[in-house]
């Protein structure tokens, strides 16, 4: 039996933001992916909260690790598609990732899922903010969390950040994000009227029927009538009008 020797390439995660605050990490993690013709996941921490989810809620699961820059942009995540798009003119396989779970074990964690062996952070988070300290992104926390298999690269050029800019919002296209949680919303309110529509329609033949058979009051016919007419509306009403999908 013939043995598979075609070694899987290695991954480097960088610890990313979608702002330039990384610029140091991510010129150097992608020397890095270059000299070890290693894949390259840009992890953008940015992305990360305790209340929200950067993927729509209709569809998260169409959103599989790691992600396109049209992936990225798509979520309206423009300035990290951008950098994706940088990395991989520089030769390097490259993709980006937007957690939904903020703080180091986190970050560990999905670095392990996907078979990195290195990570490469800024060595801001050795003073962190009161948010990092919050979700737990530290550099104590990354080194707690990773195992021993796993290298954590700190890299310096990253330290002239205020607690500011961590609390100001990630440049997401308003416009792209928008246009597709608009379009869930509409989708899951479609599905709502059409079986609400479909169940007063059943409700409406159930009495309709026990009436003319004599199991009901003969006067809930009219109000089978109704329910039914109500019905009927609501179905129409769930209908998609044309272009109302229409993205521009």
């Amino acid at each position: 039996m013939a043995a598979n020797d075609e070694k899987t390439p290695p991954t480097v995660v960088a610890c990313a933001a979608d702002t330039n605050r990384r610029a140091a990490v991510w010129s150097s993690a992608v020397h890095l992916a270059a000299a070890r013709k290693a894949r390259l996941i840009l992890y953008d921490t940015d992305t990360a909260s305790l209340w929200t989810s950067p993927f729509p809620e209709f569809e998260a699961n169409r959103y599989q690790h790691p992600l396109s820059p049209a992936e990225l942009r798509e979520l309206g995540r423009v300035d990290m598609a951008s950098q994706v798009e940088d990395a991989q003119a520089l030769g390097v396989e490259a993709y980006g990732w937007l957690p939904t779970t903020p703080g180091a074990a986190a970050m560990v964690a999905y670095a392990q899922a996907a078979g990195a062996d290195t990570i490469v952070l800024s060595r801001q988070l050795e003073k962190p903010s009161i948010w990092q300290r919050l979700v737990r992104l530290t550099a104590g926390d990354a080194r707690r969390e990773a195992p021993k298999e796993i290298t954590l690269e700190f890299v310096s050029g990253d330290e002239d950040w205020t607690e500011a800019s961590e609390l100001s919002p990630s440049p997401v296209n308003v416009f792209d994000a928008a246009a597709t949680r608009a379009l869930g919303s509409a989708l899951r309110a479609s599905q709502l009227l059409t079986a609400m529509g479909i169940g007063l329609l059943v409700t409406a033949l159930l009495l309709a029927g026990g009436a003319m058979w004599g199991l009901l009051p003969l006067p809930l016919i009219f109000g089978a009538i109704g329910l039914g007419l109500l019905g009927v509306v609501m179905l129409l009403s769930a209908r998609p009008r044309a272009g109302a999908h229409h993205v521009t």
